[in-house]
Formats: C-alpha cells, sequence, structure tokens
C-alpha cells in the first residue's frame, strides 16, 4: 500500500490510525483505490486525488450492487480524515529509510512488529513548509527543481526528513541518497583541524589570490579583503584563507578530522579538499556539523528508537549515548565562537 505499510491493516493503521475492521465505508474504499497506483493516490500526497479515486470504488460498488445508492451518497459525502501521524508526507521518505533497517536487524521470521521511531510529527510538516518556502521564490531556488532537508538532535536522532518536494511524484531520497558538493559548508572542518594543530582565531592571515602550483582559486566575486584574522576568513567565506591554512595544517589531517566527525563518503585529499569538492549527501553532512553543537560528541544519524513485539519483547532499542568524543573542549569552543559569528554577522546573517 506504498510508504513502508504491507497490507490491509498495515495501511489503515498508518492512514487513519485504526483497526480495518472499524473502517468505514469511505475510508475502505479510499484503501482499496490506492492499490492500482499506492504513492499517487495516497491521501498524504494529494487528499484531491484520493477521493476522487475513492468515488470510483464506491460508484463500482454501487453498480454492482454491493452497496445502496444512498450508502454511496452518504459515504461520498463523509469527510475522510487522514490520522495525524501520516499528514505529513515526508515522513514517507522517512519511513523507506527505517523499514529496510527494522528488515535487517528483525530479519523476517517474525509476526507484527511495533516500530519507536524518533520522528517528530510535527517537524517533518515545518520540514515541508521550509523546502516549498524556497523551491517557490525563484530567487531563492536559484534554478533548483528539488531539495532535501534533515534535523537531528544532538545525539543523532532524527527528528525531521524530508527526501523531495513530493514523495508521490518522486520517491528517490534526496536527504539520504542524493551526492553534492558541499562546497563552504565544509570549511568548518578546516578551521577545526586548524585549531587542534594549534591556531586560533586571532591569528591573522592575508586574505588574496593564492596559487598552489598550476591551481589558483577565487574567492566569490574575487574579491579580497587583505590581511584577517582567521575568525573573520570563516565568517566572510574566504576561499583564499581557508585553502591557506589547510595546506599549513595539512590536507590529510583536514579530512581525517571530517572522517572521524562523520563524514562517510570518500573525500580526495587534494589542493580543493578546502573547498568542499567531493560530494557527500545531507544526512551525513548533518551527523558531522552535531558535534559542533553536542560537546564534541560522534553522532550518527538514526531514525529507530526501539523494536518490540506485539508482545511486548524488545527485539533492538538504540543507544545514542555511546558516541564517541570527537573534538578536544578548547577546538569546540572556538569553533562555536566562529560558527555563531557567523549567523551574528557574517555570510549566515540572513
Amino acid at each position: 500500500f506504498g510508504g513502508g505499510a504491507w497490507g490491509i491493516e498495515g495501511a489503515s493503521t498508518r492512514d487513519f490510525g485504526k483497526s480495518a475492521s472499524v473502517l468505514n465505508l469511505g475510508e475502505a474504499a479510499l484503501l482499496a483505490g490506492l492499490l492500482k497506483a499506492p504513492s499517487r493516490y495516497s491521501p498524504v500526497n494529494d487528499a484531491q486525488r484520493a477521493a476522487a479515486r475513492a468515488t470510483v470504488v464506491l460508484d463500482l460498488m454501487a453498480q454492482t450492487g454491493r452497496i445502496t445508492e444512498q450508502e454511496r451518497i452518504e459515504a461520498a459525502e463523509t469527510p475522510i480524515r487522514v490520522s495525524r501521524g501520516s499528514s505529513s508526507q515526508g515522513a514517507q521518505y522517512f519511513i523507506d529509510w527505517t523499514a529496510e533497517q527494522v528488515r535487517q536487524i528483525a530479519g523476517l521470521d517474525h509476526g507484527d512488529l511495533v516500530v519507536h521511531t524518533t520522528l517528530d510529527v510535527d517537524a517533518p510538516r515545518a520540514a515541508e513548509r521550509a523546502l516549498s518556502t524556497i523551491l517557490d521564490d525563484a530567487d531563492l531556488a536559484a534554478g533548483a527543481r528539488d531539495g532535501a532537508l534533515v534535523s537531528l538532535a544532538h545525539a543523532g536522532a532524527v527528528r525531521a526528513m524530508v527526501g523531495g518536494r513530493s514523495y508521490a511524484r518522486s520517491q528517490f531520497n534526496r536527504a539520504v541518497l542524493a551526492q553534492r558538493q558541499p562546497g563552504s559548508a565544509f570549511k568548518p572542518f578546516v578551521y577545526a583541524s586548524a585549531f587542534e594543530a594549534g591556531l586560533t582565531p586571532e591569528d591573522r592571515r592575508n586574505d588574496a589570490p593564492v596559487r598552489i602550483g598550476d591551481w589558483a582559486p577565487q574567492n566569490y566575486n574575487d574579491e579580497y579583503r587583505g590581511e584577517m584574522s582567521l575568525r573573520e576568513g570563516c565568517i566572510r567565506s574566504s576561499n583564499s584563507i581557508a585553502v591557506q591554512i589547510a595546506e599549513e595544517t595539512g590536507r590529510g589531517h583536514v579530512a581525517r578530522l571530517a572522517r572521524r566527525l562523520g563524514i562517510e563518503s570518500p573525500m580526495r585529499v587534494d589542493r580543493s579538499l578546502a573547498l568542499g569538492v567531493h560530494v557527500v549527501t545531507p544526512l551525513e553532512m548533518a551527523s558531522a556539523y552535531a558535534p559542533f553543537a553536542n560537546g564534541g560528541y560522534r553522532a550518527a544519524a538514526y531514525g529507530i528508537a526501539s523494536i518490540e513485539t506485539r508482545e511486548g519483547e524488545v527485539l533492538y532499542a538504540a543507544n545514542p549515548a555511546s558516541g564517541d568524543v570527537v573534538m578536544d573542549a578548547r577546538t569546540l569552543a572556538q569553533m562555536n565562537d566562529l560558527l555563531q559569528t557567523v549567523v551574528r554577522s557574517g555570510t549566515g546573517r540572513r
């Protein structure tokens, strides 16, 4: 029935929060109508299309004598409300992501399971609105036709995950699978590695054109501001200074720190490493940023809190508190200083 729901009972529980045995006629017709194209006719993805499809089912039931004309009219006029937990289409991306993990953890030799997840029901709806706000604005979208958003709690619990603008049109989960260049979002790892190596936010470097062999990276709009502190270099997102301190600290050290914090995709340890030209997923970037916010602990993203049998036997329970310390207190304090300043007066003001 789409979105990880198998069987009529699973679909009824997901969409209406109740057993199939107590569905009214309109709800039953809606679920029956899903079978032709579960995502396309899902009430979560398109309520009007789902209602029209349910009407087709009701009409056929009346024509074949399964229900009376009066029953058809009453069912068509009765509003159908999906459950609170299913009213976010973004949750479908999350369900797809966790469903595969449930099968890997619990195996196939079991009865019905109760899976407790980390998703905050209100957060995906807020995430969907945020994504739509960007994509509906031509200036903000800057040519992008789709996008993704993922939000983690400090220990790595996924609170919101939206893998695309419309689950009905595309089930590809961009939050988990789309690989894109992080660009300047990679620079905090460069600065953190520099601070681990002994530099401080007050150390100064020259924001000027830089050349490494035959490679000459440029600042945005080819603008340079001369000598400045590393703090200012970070908040202005200077490519020149990021490349300089990566070369000074050592690219290998930058890559090892990024890997330690949570970047899992392959990284080319070459001259352009500091500018984030390799590809990563939004989920691993969020995981790798978490140590800046949680006191320096590794925070692998997870969506399943526990798995139980119907009888209450716990088959699996997440243990997010076991994350390793991946950043020392001095580096963490310096990075928080930089990241806060970026929002107060730098490229993150908006």
